[in-house]
């Protein structure tokens, strides 16, 4: 009789592989969802770039690994078929997006090549311009310890720009601004204090 009502109680998965691999499922699409590519502050050099595919992949493993383990459980058919059903996006969409990722890679579009770090006189302050790809697109970002801070953006041209154009950087005598150059095109773009 015990074991009879032992088996009609609803037993709830303990924290375990299964949820924590649903957290960083969670994690990955809030961050999708949070971080864009126009972000104020981000992480300092490619790892701008590349925590977000990192996070993917490691999703990805814990995921799979998480559905795999989970026949082997005490689970009832209806908690597993629910784990599964929670998995189901970032399993189908996480290939697809780290496959993307590294396409972009491959074809020139994403790289650390595409970053380039330049120090004040002084060596007091440092700002990263990030080509665009092949478009003519620059930003510029001022680097504060971990993270950067994006500042502005330039045109160094119109339509499609060989990959390694870069503009001229000079520093202004104050290090409050910067002036770039490249070939007839010309600006300055202003720093925010330290």
């Amino acid at each position: 009789m015990k074991n009879l009502k032992r088996d009609r109680r609803i037993q709830f998965p303990r924290f375990s592989l299964w949820i924590f691999s649903l957290l960083l499922n969670l994690a990955f699409w809030l961050l999708l969802r949070l971080l864009p590519a126009e972000a104020i502050y981000t992480l300092r050099g490619f790892w701008s770039i590349l925590a977000l595919p990192c996070l993917g992949l490691l999703t990805l493993i814990i995921s799979g690994w998480a559905i795999d383990k989970l026949p082997t459980t005490s689970l009832s058919k209806s908690w597993q078929g629910l784990i599964c059903l929670l998995h189901f996006p970032g399993l189908l969409f996480l290939p697809f997006y780290l496959m993307g990722f590294l396409l972009g890679i491959f074809t020139g579009f994403i790289g650390p090549d595409l970053m380039t770090e330049y120090v004040s006189p002084s060596g007091q302050r440092s700002i990263t311009i990030v080509r665009q790809g092949i478009i003519c697109s620059q930003q510029v970002y001022l680097n504060r310890f971990v993270v950067m801070q994006r500042v502005g953006s330039f045109q160094i041209g119109t339509g499609k720009c060989a990959r390694s154009a870069s503009a001229a950087i000079s520093w202004k005598a104050d290090e409050t601004a910067i002036e770039w150059q490249y070939s007839d095109r010309k600006g300055s773009i202003s720093l925010p204090d330290s």
